[in-house]
């Protein structure tokens, strides 16, 4: 067991005592060492014996990558208003935003913290009804009236502010953690979406979905063109990263007008970030790309490349520059670093066309070696990059910029297959071959075990290789609704292509008409057979219907 393995393991160990399952049932779910587990199990009560002894409510919500315990802390004592007061309004003055109209407001700040803290005794701002009206009462420790009038000003001034803070706070769409949905227990990912909620953004007036379970490692976008899918992607990075992606501006972010909220699990526990919350937790994990995927570094300006090279600008740009792998790999392989041979053969096994890839040191070039598609086919004279067929290009670029962006945030890691994330790519099928449309969902599934991809795609092709339990959610937009986004409850693996068309991609006229007719009488016999009391012409009826199944390889 690795070690990256053995913490995802643990911090699943601390999610299901956090639900309440007994040690036995742990046991039965995880595949583990039961002395490992009585160990596990023996720290997290030491850990909780030693927590009880803290001022503050406190929840262990898993490990880090050193062993260490994550908590949730949150103030379990009752405090007063004045006591209240006087926290907020020095979190304002410690803010660290220096805008010149800021300093201005934190000037008034400081006067009223002043007032509070040296001539306040009690301090009860009461309820603030529908109007914004409030009837405060106080009591100062002075009778001068400068003083009193002062006093009144800053109650005011408090009362304003914790009335904004309410309106504000109830601006978050999601508010309540929902359970965690899977169907394997060994398929669970690290990091994985559970819902989201957009309100007013870019054709959205409102829309969400919810229920996405966490072991699922592809979630498909369908729906046709200008319909929204980008748009739905862009705003599950928003919920990711925030609304500023390094000094670019993602999300024009009004709290009483829009937002943008997601769920998602994050090793043992559930995270909800809503735009403009002050506690925003942005998945570092994360790697994004849009339809133009073949434009990798080159020698470009520093400062042009950075900009253009950001986690989420190729998703919301179509000028995006992938980081050169190309680059990476003569660094590794001059420092003998163990990674070189690791992202060699993963590439070697995404792109089965591909015999070897070797570094030409003399040349600092990385060229590439094709062979003909068969068991023992020829080899063909070695090429550069930008000789590969463009899907080729489009695949090594994308996945080597993706090994990048997860080595990075991870780099205790050396081996692909265990780099953990969620990865975003806006038409998936683009550039590639139908047939390696259909494999790759499952190529990258078994290649990156550990990663979720979400994609859009306007083929069916991708839906026919989608590894288990994967998720469809259709995008539609009309001008009354905007854009909205459903999750579809079907089984898509158990589907023909042409269930696909017709059921999910509205393409019906696509069957043959012998085939349609096929299918209508398909769907009778079921209605018949259930309703038919007679077994002999039950059995005739069953007969008949499996005959058209087998013909036309429709689902039972």
């Amino acid at each position: 067991m690795t070690k990256t393995e053995e913490i995802r393991l643990h911090n699943l160990f601390i999610k299901f005592k956090n639900e309440g399952k007994g040690f036995d049932e742990i046991k039965g779910l995880l595949e583990v060492n039961g002395g490992l587990l009585d160990e596990w199990d023996k720290n997290l009560e030491v850990e909780k014996d030693r927590l009880k002894l803290h001022p503050v409510k406190t929840k262990i919500v898993g490990i880090d990558k050193d062993g260490k315990f994550s908590h949730k802390w949150s103030v379990s004592a009752k405090i007063s208003h004045l006591d209240t007061a006087k926290l907020y309004l020095n979190q304002i003055i410690s803010n660290e935003d220096e805008t010149n109209e800021l300093n201005d407001y934190k000037l008034k700040v400081q006067k009223y913290l002043s007032v509070f803290e040296k001539h306040f005794i009690s301090l009860n701002i009461g309820s603030i009804d529908k109007n914004d009206v409030y009837n405060p009462e106080f009591e100062l420790n002075t009778d001068d009236n400068e003083i009193i009038e002062l006093a009144k000003e800053a109650v005011i001034f408090f009362g304003n502010f914790i009335f904004a803070r309410m309106k504000y706070d109830s601006s978050f769409l999601i508010n309540d953690l929902t359970p965690d949905t899977f169907q394997k227990v060994e398929n669970i990912l690290p990091h994985s979406l559970k819902c989201l909620k957009v309100k007013k953004y870019d054709g959205v007036i409102i829309t969400n979905f919810e229920g996405l379970p966490i072991d699922t490692s592809w979630i498909f976008l369908i729906g046709e063109n200008g319909y929204g899918k980008t748009t739905i992607l862009r705003s599950i990075t928003i919920g990711f990263v925030g609304k500023k992606d390094e000094d670019a501006e993602l999300f024009d972010f009004n709290f009483e007008e829009n937002g943008i909220s997601i769920e998602y699990f994050n090793q043992s526990h559930s995270v909800i970030n809503s735009i403009g919350q002050t506690n925003f937790k942005p998945l570092i994990h994360l790697a994004c790309y849009g339809p133009s995927r073949l434009q990798i570094q080159t020698d470009q300006t520093q400062n042009d490349i950075a900009k253009k090279s950001t986690t989420t600008y190729s998703l919301f740009n179509s000028d995006g520059i992938l980081l050169n792998i190309e680059f990476e790999l003569l660094i590794w392989y001059l420092e003998k670093n163990p990674r070189f041979d690791a992202v060699i053969q993963t590439f070697l096994k995404l792109i089965p066309y591909l015999s070897d890839i070797q570094v030409d040191v003399p040349q600092r070039k990385i060229f590439y070696i094709e062979k003909e598609p068969t068991e023992n086919g020829s080899k063909y004279n070695r090429v550069t990059f930008n000789q590969l067929a463009s899907g080729f290009r489009s695949i090594l670029a994308m996945v080597g910029d993706m090994m990048i962006r997860l080595f990075k945030s991870q780099p205790e890691i050396t081996e692909p297959s265990e780099l953990a994330g969620i990865v975003i790519i806006d038409e998936l099928d683009l550039h590639w071959h139908p047939k390696m449309q259909r494999e790759i969902p499952s190529l990258l599934s078994s290649i990156f075990p550990k990663v979720q991809f979400i994609a859009s795609t306007h083929s069916l092709v991708p839906l026919l290789g989608a590894p288990e339990n994967s998720v469809l959610l259709k995008v539609n937009r009309t001008v009354e609704e905007g854009i909205t986004v459903e999750k579809v409850d079907i089984d898509f693996q158990a589907l023909s292509s042409d269930t696909m068309l017709r059921d999910i991609f509205d393409l019906e006229e696509y069957m043959s008409d012998p085939k349609i007719r096929a299918w209508e009488r398909y769907k009778e016999l079921k209605r018949l057979i259930r309703a038919e009391e007679s077994i002999d012409k039950k059995e005739i009826y069953m007969d008949e219907r499996r005959e058209i199944g087998n013909k036309y390889t429709f689902p039972a």
